[in-house]
């Protein structure tokens, strides 16, 4: 039982197939060119099957810079 999780920069795409009850926070690099629509097809199709999806770019490639954690842990700690 998940009722979050944040992931960056997916290396696939990965499509929700129906309604679950977990959040999600992803990010990605404004220029991962090769990731980025992977990213925001999930939270377009999560956001179609209405499952939370926080989606967050930061101005780097690809890679996981310290914002992007601090986020991340913010995103948890509000979650209940």
């Amino acid at each position: 039982m998940c009722i979050a999780c944040a992931a960056h920069a997916s290396g696939a795409p990965i499509r929700p197939e129906g309604k679950i009850n977990t959040k999600f926070f992803v990010t990605c690099g404004t220029q991962d060119l090769e990731r980025i629509d992977y990213v925001k097809e999930f939270c377009d199709l999560a956001r179609q099957r209405n499952i939370d999806a926080t989606y967050k770019t930061y101005n780097i490639e690809h890679s996981l810079n310290p914002a992007q954690i601090e986020d991340s842990l913010k995103f948890f700690e509000g979650v209940r």
